[in-house]
């Protein structure tokens, strides 16, 4: 079922909060007391010791917790220690991916972290409680830095496989056939319309999404997705290294759309003896803003671009270049059949011929922003993620965010 729901019902968020009850069950000195209660009261068969201490332990986590004291002295430094540290794990682990020169930039902006930040606890002044706000945003600031480095990392790979030459043998080629066909002639045509597209250049803008979750923060620039469509990428990504492994020779039948192929009819086959059912809550701002929460997902899609896996269109009054994404829900694999069919992109068949026999499937939601908390039967399986074809470890809890027009294309 997917339902609206009103703007004075959205949850607050508490990821930030820190765990206090967690810490009061889950520390040395409660544990201890508990087993040694425990273990009196199985010893001696006196078993008053034990319900004296389940009742003592129930007052300590019914008011425990919420003692300002506690909280102050122990608690929220160790949630401080918490942050830290998986703040300083997520760096490190972005860290490794850059480059050697982009490494020795990142080192001297943690070195100047590290500088601010010991002047300011050399100077607790009220300057400095001024600045307390901005001096926090300097984990930002070096996290941005990460994910913009990351990213050009991948852009300057894929320039540096771009074939300059065999371009410019192209445009000599194209100038060639103008030059020796006589006008008129369809080979000189299709040389000189490819010889223009060459010239003119066109550039467009895209429109680039950058998600967020616990431990990770990664641009995308056409789709995220989780369940059915990213296992079947998990599915074809194994079936690739197992070929390479084991069969190299099969590796020129069995490729591109075939090994595609066959990776969805085995996740597909899957998800009958598989629960791969899924529930997500969505807090989207921008066009559709307002809070979704969708049951019974097989498949969730995020779309920047029009065209999804080169032949499916899901919204075809959707741009690359409006500062929207979409969010795509597919509810059950009727659902997910009847996307397959009715947005292929050419297909005759129409969504109101589907209805006429009953067959009706949920509609697209476009957003600027979005919270996406997910969550699935308990023994179920959690579903697959990925962004732009790259598996990504799932997370219950999903930020993202787009940045209109971000990247500039020269297109035909």
């Amino acid at each position: 079922m997917i339902c609206a729901v009103p703007d004075d019902r959205k949850r607050v968020s508490t990821d930030d909060e820190p765990p206090y009850r967690r810490y009061a069950f889950l520390n040395p000195y409660n544990l201890s007391l508990l087993v040694g209660a425990g273990t009196a009261a199985a010893a001696t068969g006196h078993w008053w010791i034990a319900v004296c201490a389940a009742a003592t332990e129930g007052l300590w986590m019914l008011f425990g917790p919420d003692s300002k004291v506690l909280q102050r002295t122990l608690w929220e430094k160790r949630w401080e220690r918490s942050k830290r540290g998986d703040i300083e794990d997520r760096q490190n682990k972005k860290f490794t991916r850059l480059t050697p020169e982009d490494q020795a930039r990142a080192t001297a902006l943690r070195d100047q972290r590290a500088r601010i930040q010991q002047l300011a606890a050399d100077n607790p002044t009220i300057a400095v409680d001024l600045l307390k706000d901005e001096l926090a945003k300097l984990d930002g600031l070096l996290e941005d830095f990460l994910d913009l480095a990351i990213v050009c990392g991948r852009c300057e790979t894929q320039l540096r496989g771009f074939d300059v030459v065999d371009l410019q043998r192209r445009w000599q080629f194209y100038q060639d056939q103008v030059k020796h066909f006589p006008k008129g002639d369809k080979r000189s045509d299709v040389a000189a319309k490819n010889l223009e597209v060459l010239v003119a250049g066109r550039e467009t803008r895209l429109d680039a999404g950058k998600v967020r979750t616990s431990d990770r923060s990664s641009w995308f620039f056409d789709s995220a997705g989780w369940g059915i469509s990213a296992r079947v990428l998990r599915a074809r990504n194994e079936d690739r290294a197992l070929i390479d492994e084991h069969a190299p020779l099969l590796k020129t039948l069995y490729r591109d759309h075939l090994v595609y192929a066959g990776a969805l009819m085995r996740v597909f086959l899957e998800s009958y003896v598989v629960d791969d059912t899924f529930s997500a809550e969505i807090e989207a701002e921008g066009a559709d803003g307002q809070r979704f929460v969708l049951d019974g997902l097989t498949d969730l899609i995020v779309k920047g671009t029009r065209i999804y896996g080169g032949a499916w269109v899901f919204d075809r009054t959707s741009r690359h270049d409006d500062g929207l994404f979409e969010i795509v829900p597919f509810r059950g694999k009727l659902d997910w059949m009847s996307k397959a069919i009715v947005d292929l992109d050419g297909n005759p068949v129409t969504e109101e011929m589907l209805n006429t026999v009953g067959v009706e499937h949920s509609r697209p939601f476009r957003f600027s922003r979005a919270s996406i908390r997910l969550a699935w039967p308990a023994g179920g399986a959690a579903p697959a993620a990925q962004i732009d074809g790259e598996e990504l470890t799932v997370r219950d809890q999903v930020t993202i965010e787009i940045v209109p027009q971000a990247i500039r294309l020269v297109v035909p």
